[in-house]
């Protein structure tokens, strides 16, 4: 019986320090490249932030119209609203250091006239932060832009990249032995009688030798 006991208090001593191991391991920060990273601080704008939630055709449409003296409703000549998303990781890559992968966008989108057209330009990245590896094997990027409507149609920018189809586009890239990629747009036009409402995505996908890890930054209206 005492053996049993000294073998159970044995076998929770363990669990405790592998548990203990584990959150030391679960709480450890990132060893981020202060480059990298003040270059990443450097090209964020106000509006790059984490979890946008307005309806985007509810911020369209609001302030959009205006009032003359004998109450004819006009529109004015466009509205232009800004949203944004990022979204971050850390990992360690086999054979690394811990660090922060991280990608996101910000888009403006034009809504002329009585919003049944929207114009989308902007930027999107993907970018490993971390120190060892310095640069990852190779890093992909998709962007997805969509909307939801009746009669919709779509027309995007010409170059190497671009997609349509329905409802939607896409752009995808890759670069090789780097530690970020970018993406500038403009030129994704949608029409709609009407268009109720816009969504964007930007995945990013990084390589480290036959690892692959991966984060993405979205908005849904």
């Amino acid at each position: 019986m005492k053996a049993s006991h000294a073998l159970l208090a044995g076998a929770i001593a363990a669990l405790c320090v592998l548990n203990g191991a584990l959150a030391a391991h679960a709480t450890e920060a990132p060893v981020d490249d202060p480059g990298k990273v003040a270059e990443h601080k450097s090209t964020l704008v106000s509006t790059d932030v984490v979890g946008t939630t307005v309806r985007l055709q509810d911020d369209l449409s609001r302030g959009s119209l205006t009032t003359d003296p004998d109450a004819t409703v006009k529109p004015i000549i466009h509205r232009t609203v800004s949203i944004s998303d990022v979204g971050s990781k850390v990992i360690r890559p086999s054979g690394g250091v811990r660090g922060t992968i991280t990608t996101g966008f910000s888009s403006s989108v034009t809504c002329p006239g009585n919003c049944s057209r929207y114009e989308i330009e902007g930027k999107s990245y993907g970018k490993w932060l971390g120190t060892t590896p310095y640069n990852a094997t190779s890093i992909s990027l998709r962007d997805k832009y969509w909307v939801a409507g009746i009669a919709t149609t779509v027309s995007i920018p010409w170059g190497a990249g671009f997609s349509a189809g329905g409802e939607s586009a896409t752009w995808s890239g890759s670069v090789s032995k780097a530690w970020k990629i970018t993406h500038q747009y403009s030129g994704v036009h949608f029409s709609g009688l009407p268009l109720f409402s816009y969504s964007q995505k930007s995945t990013a996908t990084f390589k480290f030798g036959t690892e692959f890890f991966t984060t993405d930054s979205d908005y849904a209206a």
